[in-house]
This record gives C-alpha cells, structure tokens and sequence, in this order.
C-alpha cells in the first residue's frame, strides 16, 4: 500500500513550518515514522517470546529471568535494550530524519507504552494456572 499524508503520525503545521524550521517534508519524516513503528513492533514481539518463555518455564518448574529479558542491561541484549539501541541510531543520523514529535522522549514513550500494555495484559493470557502469571 502506498504512503500517503493521511497515515502520517507526526502532523506538521504548514503554517508554522518556516517559522519553526521544521525538516522539509521530502520523506525522510515518513521514514522515520515507519523505522519506529517497526521498532515498536519488534519490541512487542521479542517481549511477547519473553512471555511465552517465562510461562513455559513455570510449567517446566524451571527458572527464567523474565526481567533481564525483557529490560535487562546485561547479555544477551534485553528486548529493551535493542529498542533503545536502534532508536539511539535512529536519532544520531546526520542529517537527522525524525520530527520533533519523534524525539528521543516521544520514542521512549511509545516503547513505554508497549512495555506497560504487555505487563498488564500478562495475567489475562496465561490464566489457567492456580495464579495468574505475575
């Protein structure tokens, strides 16, 4: 499907364009947004596989480190971590090709937001057992 103004995340205000000296509209604002958007979806999947790994190593009566999976600093790299990595990368491209609305703060956000929906959902996916997953 074809990239159009309306798919757009960021809207910039044609009016204050200049005087704000936003990035010409020339797509790199649409590559940014699709780079983050696929960011967001890698880091909801590799935090889904942490959660699948975590319930299946309850049933195995074996321990998991579901934490240092999902936000661990430490080796192998945490689902976090890569976010936070290719966002880094993202952002110290020269010349840059994210809006202000994509700063570093708004990326951090989003993936909070991921991190928030796939911990308070957790419990209503693996159910079934004498306690909800925590």
């Amino acid at each position: 499907m074809a990239r159009t103004d309306e798919h757009r995340v960021c809207h910039v205000d044609e009016s204050r364009r200049a005087d704000n000296n936003e990035e010409e509209n020339n797509g790199t604002t649409g590559k940014c947004e699709d780079l983050v958007a696929g960011y967001l979806k890698k880091l909801f999947a590799c935090m889904t596989k942490c959660q699948i790994k975590q319930a299946d190593a309850v049933r195995r009566r074996v321990a998991f480190d579901e934490e240092a999976c999902e936000q661990g600093t430490g080796k192998p790299v945490s689902c976090r971590t890569a976010y936070n990595n290719a966002t880094t990368k993202l952002l110290g491209r020269t010349p840059p090709i994210c809006p202000s609305c994509l700063d570093a703060t708004a990326q951090s956000n989003l993936a909070d937001g991921v991190v928030a929906f796939i911990e308070n959902n957790k419990a209503l996916t693996y159910c079934a057992g004498t306690t909800p997953l925590p």
